[in-house]
């Protein structure tokens, strides 16, 4: 804790209280503003709304205060904290934000506690406070009671304001009131629970859930919730309002029970009294609700935003949200330098799938990859790069493109590059509202003179292109060669789909998404379906008649030239779509491409024998010939065919995402040639060493998820803290370790290597109090200061699944993607226990001991990693085994028995060497 009051120096503007606050007067008394003088508030948290209540305080003319935060600013926080800028990047929050208020009033008294509230200075923090205003993050709900508690029990008014959508929800709490804890009903119950407590028992009224536009950010469970700057300031105006006339002890104070909720989005108000609090009737089964509904929610995945060392990597990451058919993703990259790639982009039946919508030996794949480079065109122009491409060669349906990113300063950025990631295929219905001129010309201008287009946006002409997308639905449900390709690309599982298209982002609704995947897991039952079930006629009806008449237009885009359309042209073609998408997007406009009306009129035109089903093959014949008969032209001199038109809802609630951009790196013959588990860790992971202060916090981040939240041990200990770090009284002489995830950036794990302090004699490790405790004898080597015990070994099993995860689709076979999986895990732990060897080297240690888990014991050995158990299984966080092993026996062995995977664990012997003079031991020394 420190305590600053900057005093007015030779070099400082001349400052007068009076002056600088002087236009508070009238709402304020010139007395009342010299007792607000003259009082302190506490503010736990110094980011989103208490960063915004500290200044708004200053200005009220507050005169000291105690803030408190732990944590530094970083670039997410930019759209809502106060103090958030390129300046403070990794800056103290509780430093630059006393600055900011010492700027305006260089009088303040301001108290820091830099570690944030803990149980060795809550007391502290609270000392000579008028009000206590929270502050804190959402989900920092243990400190937060504490605070609340002792407040109650010293008299002290509390305040919590939150933001709640575009508005601020907030409570006042007094010795006469209801107290914190009984109005919440918190205790007793997990921490995901108390969590949807906090949230319904600040916002009964609910106000903000009508707009929100996207739920699968609304993620309480993975603590990520959205939040806005606006409602911060609304925070800290309602707060301050409240704190003032607790100050000046004027005006009624509607404390808890009496709840406050005010809109700013839907221009609302809501006070009421909750009575009871959450223990409410109404607000139980609210809570009960709104608990299933955030689980559900919890499951969807956004992973963290990439951060790229080179311009070209950037570039190739927003190029591959460019669209492909059914999210096939064919193109893999080879970047040779930061201006030149070379582009893989293989047909189905190059990459050895059973694509049935990749006709014509691939057009679909080629359009997608002309889509790929106009992106990439694009993304290129933020980074002041020019672009050129050229197709070096085919070879058995793999194109290669070979592509050159020359620096251009002077090039601006194209604003369609906002638009690239945020372009989706949209299946469901649109409004009607017509296109205006304007912006049919501005998408007729993106075709340029090789392409003209037509309009049918006419009730009747959309009911025609209704009719022809409803027979194309029909035609692809009945044939089993589209059968298998639906099996495919299909996900039954996933809201937003890495490699597939989820199944609630293809138009039906909920019953027949249920029925059909019943039925597609067997096509027997399809068949029958169809015979005798009435058919695709639901399907048709969801898929091709609502959102054909449903829509603004329908488009089609013709060739003007007849010529042979070679691959290049196709490539262009793509370009050209992908230009006219985003041109529409960015005009608020959704789209999606017709493909399988286009190909099955084609298939009718040519007569095409596509399927042994001759009633399908005749329909696309007459789906040909109505198609010609509507246009005046061939199936085949089209180019695109889709609907447009403005969505009815903003709402994402389902769609295709990517694969990240190391699983769209080529791989050279990866079914022939497997990469050696060094090679293999080393393509995936870092392992980095715990060096700084703000690598160590990532630790101790890292540990409060996997035991605090992962494995909920917090009640068992209350070493964990407000702040999310958990931390020990061994980790004052510790070394610690972390695992990180090279594509995302990722801390997964973390180890640390407790060290004997100079000085000590015994108990500085955690096994001599358990063995103790439980009357077992370990070895015990001379000099004890060459000793050290593995500690917090620990992956996290959310990130670790995030990371499992970008294994999909990475253009292995099934067979090569479970010899991936089947390495993943083992590669992670051998990652960490590398990082021990290393510190193990550093530190001068030669023995090491743990208490461990049967299965990681058991998972070490099958890589021929082996401890040395020490007496039976003890009760400690469930079943453990303490250990013990000498560094030297330890790498000797593994050197013997599993080169492969000492490669690894030693970094081929740069972490670690054996030391060929014995170390001497001495057994059966009991450790007191």
């Amino acid at each position: 804790m420190e305590s600053e009051k900057l005093r007015e120096t030779p070099d400082a503007p001349l400052f007068s209280y009076d002056e600088a606050f002087s236009r508070n007067l009238g709402w304020v008394t010139a007395f009342e503003q010299q007792e607000l003088r003259y009082k302190r508030i506490a503010i736990a948290g110094m980011g989103g709304v208490g960063g915004s209540h500290l200044l708004t305080l200053t200005r009220l003319g507050i005169g000291a205060f105690n803030i408190a935060d732990f944590d530094n600013f970083e670039l997410a926080n930019f759209n809502r904290q106060a103090g958030a800028s390129l300046s403070s990047i990794g800056k103290s929050k509780a430093d630059t934000m006393a600055e900011m208020a010492r700027t305006i009033n260089p009088e303040l008294d301001i108290r820091k506690f830099k570690d944030g509230v803990t149980d060795n200075n809550i007391n502290s923090f609270l000392e000579g406070v008028d009000v206590y205003l929270d502050g804190l993050d959402f989900f920092v709900l243990d400190t937060r009671r504490k605070i609340f508690s002792l407040c109650h029990e010293l008299g002290i008014p509390a305040v919590t304001a939150a933001p709640a959508g575009m508005g601020a929800a907030y409570l006042v709490f007094t010795k006469d009131g209801m107290s914190f804890e009984d109005y919440f009903c918190m205790r007793d119950f997990p921490k995901d629970k108390q969590m949807v407590h906090f949230l319904l028992g600040l916002t009964p009224a609910g106000l903000h859930r009508s707009y929100l536009v996207d739920k699968t950010r609304f993620d309480i469970k993975n603590q990520r919730v959205p939040s806005t700057g606006l409602s911060c300031e609304l925070c800290a105006g309602v707060a301050a309002a409240q704190i003032l006339k607790l100050l000046l002890k004027r005006g009624p104070i509607y404390a808890a029970p009496w709840y406050h909720h005010f809109d700013a989005y839907k221009c609302k108000w809501k006070r009421a009294r909750l009575v009871g609090g959450n223990a409410n009737l109404l607000q139980r089964f609210k809570i009960a609700i709104t608990h299933r509904q955030f689980e559900r929610l919890s499951n969807a995945d956004h992973p963290p935003l990439p951060v790229h060392s080179r311009a070209i990597e950037a570039i190739f990451d927003q190029a591959r949200w460019a669209p492909s058919g059914d999210n096939t993703q064919p193109w893999r990259f080879e970047i040779i330098d930061d201006s030149h790639a070379i582009i893989y982009l293989a047909t189905a039946k190059a990459r050895s799938i059973e694509d049935f919508y990749d006709f014509d030996n691939g057009v679909p794949t080629l359009l997608a990859g002309g889509g790929l480079l106009e992106s990439i065109r694009i993304a290129a122009t933020c980074h002041h790069r020019d672009f050129t491409w050229s197709l070096d060669s085919e070879e058995n349906g793999v194109y290669r493109l070979v592509v050159n990113l020359p620096k251009n300063p002077t090039l601006k950025a194209d604003k369609l590059a906002n638009f690239i990631s945020t372009r989706s295929v949209n299946r469901d219905l649109y409004r009607t509202t017509p296109l205006s001129d304007e912006q049919k010309r501005a998408l007729m201008l993106t075709l340029g003179d090789e392409f003209s287009i037509s309009w049918h946006e006419t009730f009747l002409e959309r009911w025609q292109q209704a009719i022809n997308n409803a027979m194309a639905t029909d035609i692809r449900l009945r044939i089993p060669e589209a059968f298998k390709t639906h099996m495919a690309i299909l996900d039954w599982t996933q809201k937003f789909s890495l490699a597939k298209v989820p199944i609630w982002a293809t138009g039906l609704d909920w019953m027949t998404c249920k029925l059909m995947h019943w039925l597609m897991k067997d096509w027997r039952r399809i068949d029958f379906m169809n015979r005798f079930g009435g058919g695709t006629l639901i399907a048709q009806l969801e898929m091709g008649l609502l959102p054909g008449l449903f829509c603004s237009s329908h488009f089609i885009i013709y060739y003007r030239e007849q010529d042979v359309v070679t691959s290049q042209k196709y490539l262009q073609m793509g370009q050209t779509m992908q230009r006219f998408w985003l041109t529409a997007t960015s005009m608020g406009l959704v789209m999606q491409p017709n493909t399988a009306t286009h190909m099955f009129s084609l298939f009718g035109q040519r007569k095409d024998v596509f399927t042994n089903d001759s009633n399908m093959l005749l329909k696309s014949v007459r789906l040909g010939q109505r198609l010609m008969n509507q246009i005046g032209k061939k199936p085949s001199q089209i180019a695109f065919i889709g609907r447009i038109g403005y969505p009815r809802k903003q709402r994402s609630s389902s769609r295709s995402v990517r694969l990240p951009l190391t699983a769209l790196y080529a791989k050279e013959a990866p079914a022939k040639t497997k990469p050696s588990l060094y090679d293999y860790y080393h393509s995936i992971f870092d392992s980095v060493i715990a060096d700084t202060d703000a690598l160590r916090n990532e630790c101790y981040k890292l540990r409060y998820k996997v035991y605090c939240l992962e494995y909920d041990w917090q009640k068992n200990s209350n070493k964990f803290n407000s702040a999310q770090l958990e931390k020990d009284e061994y980790d004052t002489h510790s070394v610690h370790a972390l695992l990180r995830h090279r594509e995302t950036g990722l801390f997964i794990g973390t180890v640390r290597l407790i060290l004997h302090p100079e000085n000590a004699t015994t108990g500085v490790f955690p096994v001599h109090k358990i063995c103790t405790e439980n009357n077992l004898q370990i070895p015990q080597l001379v000099p004890l200061k060459n000793m050290a015990e593995i500690s917090r070994f620990c992956i996290s099993r959310e990130l670790r699944r995030r990371v499992a995860d970008t294994l999909r689709g990475s253009g292995y076979t099934e067979e090569e993607l479970a010899f991936d999986r089947a390495r993943i895990i083992p590669a992670m732990s051998l990652g960490l226990i590398s990082m021990l060897f290393l510190l193990a080297k550093q530190h001068n240690v030669k023995q090491w001991c743990a208490e461990m888990e049967p299965f990681l014991i058991d998972l070490l050995a099958k890589l021929g990693i082996y401890f040395d158990p020490v007496g039976p299984l003890i009760e400690f966080h469930g079943q453990r085994q303490v250990c013990h092993k000498l560094v030297d026996d330890w790498v000797n062995r593994i050197s013997q028995e599993r080169p492969d995977i000492w490669e690894i664990v030693t970094d081929k012997g740069r972490y670690y060497t054996i030391n060929n003079s014995r170390y001497q031991s001495h057994t059966n020394v009991t450790i007191r």
